[in-house]
């Protein structure tokens, strides 16, 4: 008896793009996925190795507080315009003196981002300038500064907007599927930073994108410390 055949389709593994990564809790973020632009009877479908771009109506928002206990020293931070640099992340920071005068920051992970010193504007990740008060600081003082972000939408890369989307900012780890007109808040995954290494003939680009244009892109991502290569 004849059987019609069946074709099976495996999903798109990770390691067709992504060659390495430091660790997911660093280079990983979550986004939410755009409904609308690319749009069908399934919504828009991003696949791994898709590269995004960032729909520039994001929020991001910086609150400078105290650590407890209460600091010794009386000096304050100020946060710079705009507070983040590219490679930020949402979360809080911690900013911790050392010395009356040099401080350590570290990220919502409790990794080291950089050292700093009084009067000397801090730019890795988040920005700003400690400037000391009456009463020195103590070893232990600090404060927490927190980042976050509200608003933003991730869809494939665009070249011919002007939205924000025609900017390489990361690439999907995992397939995701909008509804049309619905944005799925915290759905897609997204490779936001390195180190990082991506397999070029894994990565999924706009039909018809420029050589210019992908360069910039491929540029914008390695910016962001997310290498391309061809093995």
């Amino acid at each position: 008896m004849y059987m019609n055949p069946l074709t099976l389709t495996r999903p798109k593994l990770q390691s067709a793009a992504l060659k390495f990564f430091l660790a997911e809790e660093f280079n990983f973020e979550q986004g939410t996925l755009l409904g609308t632009g690319v749009v069908n009877s399934t919504g828009q479908f991003v696949d791994v190795g898709t590269v995004l771009g960032q729909i520039s109506t994001a929020t991001v928002s910086a609150a400078v507080a105290n650590t407890s206990p209460a600091n010794t020293g009386n000096g304050t931070i100020a946060l710079g315009s705009p507070a983040y640099v590219a490679g930020f992340q949402s979360g809080t920071y911690e900013m911790v003196y050392v010395s009356a005068t040099e401080f350590e920051v570290y990220d919502p992970y409790g990794r080291l981002v950089g050292a700093g010193k009084n009067g000397t504007a801090f730019s890795n990740q988040i920005v700003f300038t400690a400037t000391a008060g009456g009463t020195a600081f103590v070893a232990g003082d600090g404060f927490t500064i927190a980042v976050a972000v509200t608003g933003a939408q991730f869809t494939a890369l665009n070249p011919s907007a002007t939205d924000g989307s025609q900017n390489a900012v990361g690439v999907a780890v995992k397939a995701e599927t909008s509804q049309p007109g619905v944005d799925n808040v915290n759905a897609l995954v997204i490779l936001a930073r390195g180190p990082a290494v991506l397999l070029a003939d894994g990565l999924i680009w706009p039909s018809g994108i420029s050589a210019s244009a992908q360069a910039a892109a491929q540029a914008a991502l390695m910016a962001l410390g997310i290498i391309i290569r061809n093995s």
